[in-house]
């Protein structure tokens, strides 16, 4: 026989199959007190079905076993190395270190190189530009006022773009 506090205690899964062998109906629909509920009504009106399930499960206690303890692991030492493997080891390391610098260092130049062609590309690209814009100056005849404030607020856009 169940009593509300255990079906309180048990998980919405446990308390759906309870209630799938006691024959509640749309008991995948319910909320878990609702289930609860059901469940007790059920064994109201039918007791004896409600004892054929509750027999057969085991009880919880038998449930909860506790798995083999692992033994410990042991601590596995490495030779030590004597002072010709030390310093074999070393050599290594400063030769790695040493050609990792040193493409470094080329990376760097290469990066630098490009640098400089984007920039001297930029300026000339710029130096047409004006070129272009002081044509146009002189076929259209602007007055010179406005074609310097034109070149004033153009200016910092031309220098945001060469960087």
């Amino acid at each position: 026989m169940f009593e509300i506090s255990q079906l309180k205690e048990k998980k919405l899964t446990d308390l759906q199959e309870i209630a799938k062998k006691l024959n509640v109906p749309k008991y995948r629909s319910m909320k878990k007190l609702d289930l609860v509920y059901q469940i007790l009504d059920q064994q109201a009106a039918d007791p004896k079905a409600v004892k054929a399930v509750v027999a057969p499960e085991p009880s919880s206690e038998t449930k909860t076993q506790t798995p083999p303890a692992r033994k410990p692991r042991q601590r596995v030492q490495k030779p030590a190395r004597n002072e010709q493997q030390q310093t074999l080891l070393s050599l290594k390391i400063k030769k790695k270190k040493s050609r990792y610098i040193s493409q470094i260092q080329d990376r760097a130049m290469i990066t630098r190189k490009n640098r400089i062609q984007d920039l001297t590309t930029i300026q000339t690209k710029i130096s047409i530009k004006t070129r272009k814009v002081v044509m146009l100056i002189r076929v259209i005849k602007i007055p010179e006022t406005v074609i310097v404030t034109l070149i004033l607020s153009l200016m910092p856009l031309l220098k945001a773009k060469a960087f």
